[in-house]
């Protein structure tokens, strides 16, 4: 056997044993388990069901050891995003050669909450700031329970007086069946104010104020009902009863507020909600996505007041990658459709309220159909860090996180309005912006963002906000 031929022996020799050895690391690391136990530590008041509800498998399900961090992972993820928890950590013990048991332990929130009311009656803190006054402050106290009976139920009770009254009592039950998928929440609400706003004369709210009198006041109730699908989707339905009565001067100020000149008005709506959330930390995500199909069909003609049938589509779309190392990327996409081009004041909106382009904080731009367009790349300027406070007992208040993420925005929306265009130069077009942010990221799902912003009026403005940007 000359050389050359040795030489081929061995390299032959050689790969097969490499491809045996590789066959036996594969067959390791494709090793299945069974779980045989989930053991729950922590969970002092929250009912063990609740926690299972939210692994994606159970006792005595099968996975492969290729998934096992994923599962981890996604456990961790889905029992956070319950709301119920502090801090929440996933592991596995492996007890023989073919069983693990799953541990997972909890830090309990405090449920518990009667708060004193102080809000200032603004659309965002930022609107107050550029006239801040002291008369559109509401006061009371309301009562709210978390976790009401160990079974994620949510109670409360609500008593605010000042610029704007209301009283109210709400109650939701996630889950009503043994399966964990049904559930129901009604509620009822009676408010009443001094002032409202009835018109937006260039993109500002204008206001009528009476202070011996109520110039509006309203009665409203709802009845909801949830079917769960699997973890992460969701349908829901939604049928409500709203009564509005206002000062005949408003009718007089604006003759639509409720449509041709009413002074009154009451009406049913129903609505069809469809979500799939995937989102790996719902108060501040950084992956995953949530997709939002929303249908309201608001008055059906049925009743004496009810002069008007204005139905609504609402589509949203948000996307969170992890680029690479500390880097992040986040886009959001919302549309509004309603094709009835007359809509009571009362009852239609545009940008301005809960969805707005960042830099716009201080305009309304009024209009029946809108499209709204947010990106932000993040930086995790500070990873996320446990912080314990000695001096405080309670480890629901004593242990907390933080993280801090600086972020580089860009803004796009656009509001349709074959109604008030005339008297709001932003209606029926292209609004931008972009702008430079800070957000932290703390416990009980509290962020605290503050933004310097330049838009497309080549208007420049630093504001605040208490919510994720998208």
């Amino acid at each position: 056997m000359n050389r050359l031929h040795v030489r081929v022996f061995f390299i032959w020799i050689f790969s097969i044993a490499h491809s045996y050895a590789q066959l036996a690391n594969d067959s390791t690391s494709n090793k299945w388990f069974y779980l045989k136990t989930i053991h729950l530590e922590g969970n002092k008041k929250t009912k063990d069901k609740i926690i299972f509800r939210e692994i994606p498998l159970q006792q005595g399900d099968s996975i492969n050891s290729n998934a096992l961090v994923e599962f981890l992972k996604k456990s961790q993820q889905n029992i956070m995003n319950t709301s119920l928890f502090n801090f929440v950590t996933v592991d596995t013990l492996q007890i023989d050669s073919m069983h693990l048991q799953v541990n997972v332990k909890v830090v309990e929130r405090w449920y518990l909450w009667p708060n004193p009311i102080f809000e200032i009656a603004e659309r965002n803190f930022n609107t107050w700031l550029e006239n801040p006054n002291f008369y559109r402050v509401s006061y009371g106290f309301y009562l709210v329970k978390n976790n009401f009976r160990g079974r994620k139920e949510n109670i409360q009770f609500r008593i605010r007086l000042g610029y704007a009254e209301q009283y109210g009592f709400a109650y939701n039950i996630p889950y009503l069946t043994k399966k964990q998928n049904l559930g129901l929440g009604f509620s009822f609400a009676y408010s009443r104010n001094h002032e409202i706003q009835y018109a937006s004369i260039d993109n500002k709210q204008v206001f009528y104020k009476n202070p011996d009198s109520y110039v509006r006041q309203e009665l409203g109730a709802r009845i909801r009902l949830n079917y769960r699908i699997g973890i992460y989707g969701s349908h829901s339905g939604e049928l409500r009863y709203n009564e509005a009565t206002i000062a005949d001067t408003i009718r007089i100020l604006a003759p639509n507020y409720l449509g041709k000149g009413a002074t009154k008005t009451q009406f049913f709506s129903i609505n069809f909600q469809l979500r799939e959330d995937q989102r790996d930390y719902k108060p501040y995500p950084l992956q995953g996505f949530v997709a939002v199909l929303d249908l309201t069909q608001v008055g059906f003609g049925i009743l004496k007041d009810e002069d008007f049938s204005i139905f609504r589509t609402e589509l949203q779309y948000n996307r969170y990658d992890h680029l690479f190392k500390r880097f992040y990327l986040a886009e959001g996409i919302k549309l509004k459709l309603s094709p009835n081009a007359q809509q009571p004041y009362f009852v239609q909106r545009g940008l301005g309220f809960s969805d707005f382009v960042r830099g716009y904080e201080l305009y309304v731009i009024d209009g029946q159909n809108y499209g709204l367009l947010k990106t932000n790349v993040k930086y995790q300027l500070v990873k996320p860090h446990i912080q314990k406070l000695a001096w405080v007992p309670s480890e629901k208040f004593s242990k907390f996180h933080y993280a801090f993420y600086v972020n580089l925005f860009a803004d796009a929306g656009y509001v349709v309005d074959s109604s008030y265009e005339s008297q709001n130069m932003l209606a029926n077009k292209l609004i931008y912006s972009t702008g430079l942010g800070l957000d932290m990221v703390t416990y009980y799902d509290l962020v605290f963002r503050i933004e310097a912003t330049i838009n497309a009026q080549n208007k420049s403005g630093i504001f605040l906000h208490l919510v994720a940007p998208i």
